[in-house]
């Protein structure tokens, strides 16, 4: 008998508020999976005014469905504010980049640590 598919802890996300408001922290995995998790919490700030700006560092696998999570937060953000991700790990990153080359956006920025980074 076939066993269902059943996720392994390690291909959860979490999202974890770091200033109280406008910048978060994912840990995990942005994939399919997990996708209306990501959706869910952070879109409404995706519809507000302001940057926002998601801690990327324990990010530890993304596949293509991450990556459309991604470009819906930008688009969201058109004329309001930044998509900025921090610290991406190096593969992550790689897969990130043509967002911030996209024509049709031109909000989505990537930079190593926070450097002095504050939600406008």
């Amino acid at each position: 008998m076939r066993q269902p598919f059943r996720r392994a802890a390690s291909q959860t996300v979490s999202v974890e508020s770091v200033d109280g408001h406008r910048v978060f922290r994912l840990r995990g995995w942005a994939v399919e999976s997990n996708a209306l998790l990501l959706v869910g919490a952070l879109e409404p700030m995706a519809l507000e005014e302001g940057d926002l700006i998601l801690d990327l560092r324990h990010v530890d696998s993304m596949d293509t469905v991450g990556l459309w999570v991604f470009t819906h937060f930008a688009k969201c953000l058109r004329g309001r504010g930044r998509l900025v991700l921090v610290s991406p790990p190096e593969r992550i990153r790689r897969r990130l980049l043509p967002l911030t080359e996209h024509p049709a956006l031109g909000n989505v920025m990537i930079v190593r640590g926070f450097g002095g980074l504050t939600p406008s």
